[in-house]
């Protein structure tokens, strides 16, 4: 929490925003996914740090998570933030990972670097 704080002092100091997103399993019964994600939103509150607005949430099923991380990372990538936060189940953080890994992404400047 103390990183992403200074980061988002120092980009201030720049004149540009330093933003947050949160990714976050949409189960509200989870028994560490809420728990994580309210602790969070918690910190944030007292903490002086801004999130993107609009969560993304994401749930598994029938077709398996790297479906639906595949939607979560092209809107990770649409709107470019400077962190995210996973309040996600520990298992399908790789997923995420593996995603985000197998997707190009396109640097801040726009410049192909491909």
């Amino acid at each position: 929490m103390n990183y992403l704080r200074q980061q988002q002092q120092q980009k201030r100091q720049k004149k540009s925003d330093y933003t947050v997103m949160v990714v976050r399993y949409r189960n509200v019964n989870g028994i560490y996914n809420t728990p994580l994600y309210g602790a969070f939103k918690n910190a944030v509150a007292g903490g002086g740090l801004q999130l993107t607005p609009g969560d993304l949430e994401y749930t598994t099923g029938k077709d398996g998570i790297s479906y639906a991380f595949s939607s979560v990372v092209g809107k990770i990538y649409a709107k470019n933030p400077d962190a995210v936060y996973f309040a996600g189940r520990g298992a399908d953080l790789r997923g995420l990972i593996t995603a985000m890994c197998t997707r190009r992404a396109v640097p801040r400047d726009g410049a192909d670097r491909g």
